[in-house]
């Protein structure tokens, strides 16, 4: 991953527009902020979502409220909640 050309700096992540996603059942609001080529979202997902594809790509996630089960394709599960 190449971070660079990031400064230090806040996200005021209740102004920023949400935009709504469809899943297999129920949906995700994105929140995203761009720095240079990284992407980093707020996502809320509503209750009973489940994801219409499998991603590829690596993630880093932080569950804030409630408790967020992950399925992989290759069948590993994980399960996250606040600290």
């Amino acid at each position: 991953m190449d971070m660079k050309n990031i400064p230090f700096g806040t996200t005021a992540w209740s102004q920023i527009a949400p935009t709504e996603h469809q899943g297999e059942t129920g949906f995700a609001s994105w929140r995203t902020q761009n720095f240079d080529t990284l992407r980093v979202r707020m996502v809320e997902y509503s209750p009973g979502y489940r994801a219409d594809h499998w991603c590829t790509k690596g993630h880093i996630l932080l569950c804030l409220e409630g408790e967020l089960h992950t399925q992989l394709a290759d069948g590993r599960e994980s399960s996250s909640r606040p600290a």
